[in-house]
Parts: C-alpha cells; sequence; structure tokens
C-alpha cells in the first residue's frame, strides 16, 4: 500500500507515531473507492493537516486511532481521563 508518511522528512514533528501508523495501515489494508480517488483524497488531505502545524507555527496534529480505545468515553471534567488523554500525545 502506497501511504504518503513513507516519504515525510524524519525532521517533520508529528503528533502521533509514524511507525504505528505504517503498522495499522499496512495490518488493516482498507480501500474504499466509492467515490473513485476516495482514498488518495483522504490521504492528501492527511497530508496536508500533518504538514500545515509546521508552516504555520502551530502545535503537530494527533491522530487518534479509533479502534485503540472510546476516546469519547473520556470524561474531560474527569482529571484522571485527562491526564490519560494527555499522555497520549507525543
Amino acid at each position: 500500500m502506497l501511504l504518503p508518511v513513507n516519504h515525510y522528512p524524519d525532521s517533520l514533528s508529528v503528533g502521533f507515531s509514524i511507525s504505528a501508523w505504517k503498522e495499522w495501515c499496512n495490518k488493516l489494508d482498507m480501500r474504499d473507492n466509492d467515490p473513485p480517488y476516495r482514498d488518495e483524497r483522504r490521504a492528501w488531505y492527511d497530508t496536508l493537516r500533518d504538514f500545515l502545524p509546521e508552516i504555520k507555527g502551530t502545535l503537530p496534529t494527533v491522530r487518534l486511532y479509533s479502534r485503540e480505545m472510546v476516546w469519547c468515553s473520556l470524561d474531560p471534567e474527569n482529571p484522571t481521563d485527562v491526564e490519560k488523554f494527555k499522555s497520549y500525545r507525543l
């Protein structure tokens, strides 16, 4: 599978593990071509989201894998949940 992250420069600061993301992509090997070129568009937009923070001088984009945990179960009023979420950021 062609993954744009395979071509990211080592100096790019991202808020996720590129190696873990590659592993998930290769393991899942998901395809969605309805509409045509949907996968390519998604990859392009993800790449823009990954590079834009460096260009604009903001914090890196954080990618969350939805099956890693039930993210919406975290309570923003619970300090333990807030720390759990903060610890995820690389």
